[in-house]
């Protein structure tokens, strides 16, 4: 696996978040292997064009799947609650860079009294300084 930097910007209800982390990425055939920490937990993403499933561990526990068209779902777990979200996946993209990858994700996070729509915009860049 290669170091990295993975810039997250994320759009959620008009709000623009910006974040990196550090981390180490493979390319195996189509599909792109990214592990970084959050906040001290060991968190994972798979990305093949067709789908991309996130993980974490730690203080938080998540598995969330996105394909586009499909509804899925997001489990989560902490020491104090857990449960499940709806997932709907309007869009994704995932394109190889000269230095990495980049991956956009559309999608709704489904509630009992409506939705929140996500825009996830992924730039992994090798060897690059945080």
């Amino acid at each position: 696996m290669r170091m990295c930097t993975a810039h997250f910007e994320t759009f959620t209800d008009g709000t623009r978040t910006l974040h990196d982390e550090a981390g180490r990425y493979e390319k195996r055939g189509g599909e792109f292997l990214l592990r970084y920490s959050v906040e001290g937990d060991a968190a994972e993403l798979g990305a093949d064009g067709r789908r991309v499933t996130m993980s974490r561990e730690g203080s938080l526990g998540l598995e969330a799947a996105f394909a586009p068209g499909e509804e899925t779902e997001m489990k989560f777990a902490a020491s104090s609650f857990s449960g499940t979200c709806r997932l709907y996946t309007h869009a994704l993209q995932l394109m190889e860079t000269e230095d990495g990858f980049f991956l956009s994700l559309v999608y709704d996070m489904i509630f009992t009294d409506g939705r929140r729509r996500v825009e996830l915009a992924l730039t992994v860049r090798e060897g690059a300084e945080l």
